[in-house]
């Protein structure tokens, strides 16, 4: 599987010098096509797991497993093909962790991408000895972050081991749990992030990345009204300069820090239809098209009581943006 973060670590493809005409045909580079295609393949074999096919779904997908593991060589971890289960290779697991901290965001990434189970003890290890990733270099964290926040499996992960990465992003810690006292929201302020995460349309490393940031702010710019409902004035502002802090402790490139806190900025922002154009010159085709894939996967963990209007909104943008220019 490549490691997509490869790109993030070096300069930034240029935009085209067409941005109408890159909006409606993306890039589609072999690091991006190689990944959506083994995220299709493994939802594919998983609906026929639901639907009760066990003998094609589940061969076709432990040779798939087979494959990509052994390419993936995850030293001190072995996985059981038939339940799909990963477990350390000795026990005690805090064992595998300490020896190489590093290990310790590989086994999540692995996690996030294949349909594959964190046997207990193990899961257990990775919270107890989480303070660990601290020790790993930070290029080495971050091309194991951004496959994971592309898996097609990254929901269960995030919900269930924030904690871990808020090692290196600590706003994560806070946005565990917290209330956000609004009726355009049903989760807690990291519940809503993962969803929208796993809600994605896109495997765009830096979608993802904005996603991840992009309602981080939240806690510090909270404020409550006389009925009790929160408010949350000035968060896509703090939600940007978070990002570009972590991204830049992580070494990402310079290009993908300013694009990512740029989506992270702008994701509130109205976008009402006579202004397609403008907003076309002022991002570029490729930038845009990242900001609508934000703001879709934004709506889509809202309330449902929330999402119609906003759908809507963005429908109708897309509509004007599809004649302009």
């Amino acid at each position: 599987m490549p490691e997509l973060s490869n790109d993030l670590a070096g300069p930034m493809p240029e935009l085209s010098s067409d941005p109408k005409q890159a909006l409606q045909h993306p890039p589609t580079g072999d690091q991006h096509a190689s990944h959506d295609a083994l995220t299709n393949d493994l939802r594919q074999e998983l609906a026929l797991r639901s639907a009760g096919d066990q003998c094609l779904g589940h061969d076709a997908l432990t040779n798939d497993l087979r494959q990509e593991l052994a390419r993936l060589k995850t030293p001190g971890f072995a996985i059981d093909l038939d339940s799909g289960v990963l477990r350390a290779a000795e026990q005690p697991s805090e064992n595998c962790l300490r020896a190489d901290p590093l290990r310790i965001i590989r086994v999540l990434r692995c996690a996030a991408t294949y349909p594959i189970a964190i046997e207990g003890s193990l899961a257990l290890a990775l919270h107890a000895q989480r303070g660990r990733l601290a020790m790993v270099p930070p290029a080495a964290v971050r091309d194991q972050l951004v496959p994971l926040l592309g898996g097609a499996c990254v929901l269960d992960v995030l919900l269930e081991y924030g904690d871990v990465l808020a090692v290196w992003v600590p706003e994560i810690g806070v946005a565990q749990g917290f209330d956000q006292r609004t009726p355009w929201h049903v989760y807690d302020v990291w519940e809503h992030t993962a969803r929208a995460l796993a809600l994605a349309g896109s495997t765009d490393p830096l979608v993802r990345l904005a996603l991840l940031f992009h309602d981080l702010g939240k806690p510090a710019a909270f404020s409550q009204d006389a009925q009790g409902q929160g408010h949350y004035f000035g968060h896509p502002r703090l939600g940007g300069q978070i990002a570009t802090r972590r991204m830049q402790a992580l070494r990402f490139a310079p290009d993908c820090v300013a694009q990512v806190a740029e989506l992270v900025a702008l994701h509130l922002e109205a976008l009402p239809p006579e202004q397609a154009e403008r907003w076309l010159f002022r991002l570029g085709a490729d930038q845009l098209r990242r900001l609508l894939e934000v703001k879709y996967a934004d709506v889509l963990a809202h309330s449902p009581a929330a999402q119609a209007a906003r759908l809507a909104e963005l429908a109708a943008f897309e509509e004007a943006l599809a004649t302009a220019g």
